[in-house]
């Protein structure tokens, strides 16, 4: 499991590629020009945990879904309840493509889901949720509502789950993809602008990573990557509380509420890690990103992607 975004699901992104660092050093490899070996120590494994290993394609096509979610405990609702019973909640993704240098290849893309929830008198929702007869998300609910909620068991979608992210071909140290998901609770209408309208793109966030072939067996960039990856997104007015659409894992920073999104970050090695159930993942292919509340939101939830290597 992953731990809540204040402390270190934010740095999910870092972890993966410091695992395919791991995954790729050779004995005695040296650090490449350009490598930034003093300002991030690279760690020796411990003798009981030695480094992952996985055989890493050339290149190879890849999807990432998002599959599922936890409602590990709902947010702070007004006690009329007009917006819906328990949470209303949107899924939303940020994803951008890099290129062997760091530089973006397309433009960002923005993913999003219909509403789930409950459905009476918003009839466009998606019953979800065990508050009602007709949906409302609460503590404890999974979506879909099976036990095992990253498990897929349908075709990927365009806007509803298993959510579709990405789908493409990754190439060793030639591209990688930044794919950053949120989850939006809603608290006006069923009217959400653009996700990006309130987030920092996630081509902003990662886009100083520096060169893929630094990174792999190097660790260049990734003081870089910390430097961005854990940069505020936004900052929120503190009424967010009583009204407004806001994502899940807002955290007080001078006097205000701020939002980091979590990066997950692809390449032929960390997705090949992934699917091995290595270097991140909560078990083999499903990596669990969450977002956790300050305790007076009180919102704790858990999105769960899957990683799979296509024929």
């Amino acid at each position: 499991m992953i731990a809540p975004v204040s402390k270190s699901s934010v740095l999910l992104f870092l972890t993966l590629v410091a695992a395919s660092t791991a995954a790729a050093q050779r004995p005695g490899a040296k650090p490449r020009p350009g490598d930034d070996v003093e300002s991030v120590p690279a760690r020796k494994p411990a003798a009981s945990h030695p480094a992952p290993s996985v055989n890493v394609p050339e290149r190879a096509r890849y999807r990432v879904t998002l599959v599922g979610f936890r409602v590990n405990r709902e947010t702070y609702d007004t006690f009329l309840e007009t917006d819906g019973k328990g949470d209303e909640i949107r899924l939303a993704a940020q994803v951008q493509e890099f290129g062997p240098n760091g530089e973006a290849v397309a433009p960002p893309r923005e993913v999003q889901s219909a509403v789930y929830g409950d459905r009476n008198t918003f009839p466009s929702r998606i019953a979800a949720g065990s508050r009602s007869a007709k949906g409302g998300l609460k503590t404890g609910d999974n979506v879909p509502a099976v036990s095992d909620p990253w498990v897929r068991r349908e075709a990927p979608q365009p806007d509803r789950l298993p959510l579709l992210l990405w789908e493409g071909e990754l190439r060793t140290n030639q591209n990688m993809v930044a794919i950053s998901p949120t989850v939006w609770e809603l608290d006006s209408d069923d009217l959400l602008n653009a996700p990006a309208n309130v987030v920092i793109g996630v081509g902003d966030v990662v886009k100083s990573v520096g060169p893929i072939a630094a990174m792999i067996p190097g660790i260049g960039g990734l003081s870089r990557a910390l430097m961005n990856v854990t940069k505020p997104a936004a900052a929120f007015a503190a009424n967010v509380k009583e009204r407004g659409n806001r994502p899940v894992g807002l955290a007080p920073a001078g006097g205000k509420l701020s939002f980091t999104p979590s990066v997950v970050g692809l390449t032929t090695t960390t997705a090949e890690l992934v699917i091995a159930g290595q270097g991140g993942a909560r078990s083999p292919g499903v990596i669990e990103v969450r977002y956790t509340d300050s305790e007076d939101l009180k919102g704790d939830y858990s999105l769960f992607l899957q990683v799979e290597r296509l024929p």
